[in-house]
């Protein structure tokens, strides 16, 4: 190759890296002067890559002008042959290619020739915003540093940890578009957050002074930083989380024998029948830029065409799913360090061994991310219960479990709802017998299509939920439920007056027979039941370990059922402080479609007026039920008494917990029995009723991935 020839691809590297560098600036520019785009990008119409643009962005490409002085006199001098005289007055540029001795004294407007339809003032700010890059890990600013400044994300993702002063930190994400540290700057207070860099990001800082004078000449840039505190203010997280969808996803193999590969093939199609979706692999990145591109040092022209085409790939696409390769190779630490999630994916029944890759990029001294992590279990069926996953868990530090069998478009489409921050979540409230309702829900629901992505319940409402995980449909669960719950008289055998009425054996065998070793990580669905920890007088959600357990003690009402024991703490029926578990739900992730199903109902009305005296003895009542000839005795049972003692202790929290649901269903099911097992068909029915109304009434809900 020439010097001209290489001169010439080195000023092709720099000016396609110049036109990036200043889409980024233009876009930094607008989202300062008019707030967040309503789109993850915006629409700013790029200058031509002149000798302007080159100057005013000459700190981002400046590390692509050789050293060698020949290759840079070559550059100088094919600068010069292209700009003409103009480049005389660009002294950064001449700098930069080690021609100063050809700048003159008209560089003072140089800027201007940026500007916007004539726009000193924003080409001003242009000059006066600096750009940042920012490697995943790398602190933006911490808690308590001086607020000199504010920052405008063009790419990549932020946290931002607040920790108040008893030690509890509050998590948001940021992404391109938002700005970050304006509260500082506005009120000369010190930072009250940590910023860190999630992934590899591009922010774009402006300091007090710039930013005065600034709003001084634009005085809308005030008003539109107020209204953005104000919308977080009015907003302060995303319904059920703080973490923004991802928009680059890797996928990392993990085990013997790993998967990854499949798995991104099978997603990607998913998810781009719906939003732009791209797969990326080192394959496609060779071919895409050129053989050997992958292993380029990202500041030779080479590894810049590589990030260029990324940052293409990233306009045109809403996500983009990348591939790591098996080993640990520059491409598969690129995949995890621009990752705003990391799946790792291992295959059913292989041994769950960590690989070097993973060793390498999650090392808990010095990981390469903060990105959240799920864990990828590709089944072989998409029958039966899946086992073994607590082995995977045990040396990897993960945010979710998932399993997915690559030949069912139900299992990947649920997937790619959770990695869109899209899926349907479902909480089921307790009522007894009465949560057989919760059976009629699921059918109807699955009957207009709409699809169960993680589920959240309590007392009886765990016990249909976990069914469910399991991944049994509503009409076996019911004839199993009817099965086993049918003989529910002979738990009278079973009466133990100590530290409740029934000692629980009994129910336990039932629990044993549905349920037995099943571990919540094993379930097909997401699946939280809450319970109530009387030792700490809290509520408790549970997600890992063995499922029966659990279920038991968030069904143990108490004077009914003994409560359980679980690390020295008193487990009882999670009903008690909250019936309607949608807090615990939003709590677990974000959630796109929330259900929410009660099951309660007003308290139990006799068919006649109650007859009994606040003196009720024992010679009454058996008078009043076995005396044909007496007047019968009509007053409410004892379990009535204690589920609606229990349900009114949660009713306000009840109230709230509803506002929040997208759909919400209360079948009527007053005129049933806490304990009447005999008309479990009838209050399935009802159930199923009460949704058909439900859905006819709120119209179809659109839901992801499911057209």
């Amino acid at each position: 190759m020439t010097g001209g020839d290489g001169a010439g691809g080195t000023l092709e590297a720099i000016t396609r890296q110049a036109a990036v560098l200043h889409a980024e600036l233009q876009r930094a520019v607008e989202i300062f002067v008019h707030g967040a785009p309503d789109t993850e990008a915006t629409d700013v119409p790029s200058a031509p890559v002149d000798v302007a643009v080159l100057e005013l962005t000459v700190d981002g490409w400046r590390h692509l002008v050789p050293t060698e002085s020949t290759a840079r006199g070559a550059l100088g001098a094919l600068m010069h042959q292209r700009f003409g005289d103009t480049l005389r007055s660009f002294p950064l540029v001449l700098g930069a290619v080690g021609r100063s001795d050809l700048a003159t004294d008209l560089a003072s407007g140089r800027a201007d020739a940026v500007a916007t339809g004539g726009d000193t003032d924003r080409a001003a700010l242009a000059r006066a915003l600096q750009r940042v890059d920012l490697a995943a890990g790398t602190t933006l600013f911490a808690q308590g540093d001086p607020g000199d400044s504010l920052y405008v994300i063009v790419r990549g993702r932020l946290r931002l940890v607040i920790t108040d002063a008893a030690g509890d930190a509050l998590f948001r994400e940021l992404g391109p578009g938002q700005t970050v540290g304006e509260l500082a700057l506005l009120t000369g207070d010190p930072r009250n957050g940590t910023v860190v860099a999630i992934r590899d990001a591009v922010v774009y800082r402006l300091g007090r002074n710039e930013f005065d004078r600034t709003a001084r000449s634009h005085p809308d840039v005030t008003r539109t930083m107020l209204a953005t505190l104000a919308g977080r203010l009015n907003h302060p997280q995303v319904r059920g989380d703080t973490h923004a969808p991802p928009q680059h996803i890797a996928v990392v193999s993990v085990g013997v024998n790993g998967c990854g590969r499949e798995l991104a093939e099978a997603l990607a199609r998913t998810m781009d029948r719906e939003v732009p979706t791209a797969l990326v692999t080192s394959a496609s990145i060779d071919a895409a830029v050129g053989d050997g591109a992958v292993d380029a040092d990202p500041a030779s022209p080479l590894g810049v065409r590589v990030q260029l085409h990324l940052d293409e790939l990233e306009e045109r696409h809403r996500h983009l799913v990348l591939v790591a390769d098996e080993g640990v190779t520059p491409w598969s630490l690129k995949c995890v360090r621009e990752a705003d999630l990391v799946l790792l994916v291992g295959r059913a029944g292989a041994a769950p061994t960590p690989t070097r890759l993973e060793e390498a990029v999650f090392d808990v001294a010095r990981p390469i991310t903060g990105a959240r992590r799920h864990l990828v279990v590709v089944e072989p069926t998409a029958a039966g219960t899946p086992a073994g996953t607590d082995r995977w868990l045990r040396t990897r530090d993960v945010d979710r479990c998932h399993h997915v069998h690559l030949g069912s478009p139900e299992h990947l489409s649920r997937l790619a709802r959770f990695v869109t921050g899209t899926p349907v979540g479902l909480a089921l409230s307790g009522g007894a017998v009465r949560a057989f309702a919760h059976l009629g829900v699921l059918r109807a629901l699955g009957a207009a299509g709409i699809p169960v992505d993680i589920i959240v319940a309590t007392s009886a409402g765990a016990v249909v939920g976990a069914q469910l995980a399991m991944g049994l449909d509503p009409d076996r669960i019911s004839e199993l439920d009817q099965q086993a719950f049918g003989g529910l008289g002979r738990m009278l055998l079973d009466v133990v007056p100590f530290t409740s009425v029934f000692g629980g054996t009994r129910f336990n065998a039932v629990l044993e027979g549905l349920f037995g070793d099943v571990r919540f990580e094993d379930l097909w669905l997401q699946f939280a039941c809450t319970t109530t920890d009387l030792t700490a007088a809290q509520p408790r959600l549970h997600q890992r370990g063995p499922l029966r357990p659990f279920i038991r003690a968030s069904c143990s009402l108490p004077m009914v059922f003994p409560p359980v024991i679980h690390e020295g703490h008193l487990l009882a029926d999670g009903g008690i402080v909250n019936n309607l578990p949608v807090d615990p739900l939003l709590g677990m992730g974000r959630v796109g479609l929330l259900i929410a199903v009660n099951v309660t109902s007003t308290f139990y009305d006799a068919d006649e007026a109650y007859n009994y005296q606040d003196n009720l003895t024992l010679a009454r009542v058996l008078n009043g039920r076995l005396n044909p000839f007496a007047e019968r005795l009509v007053a409410p049972g004892m379990l009535d008494v204690l589920m609606r003692s229990l349900e009114i202790g949660s009713k306000s929290v009840e109230t709230a917990q509803a506002a929040k649901a997208d759909l919400y269903i209360r079948p009527d099911v007053s005129h049933f029995g806490y304990t009447d097992v005999a008309a479990m068909a009838a209050i399935v029915a009802a159930g199923e009723a009460a949704t058909r109304d439900r859905l006819a009434e709120f119209g179809a809900p659109v839901v992801a991935f499911t057209r």
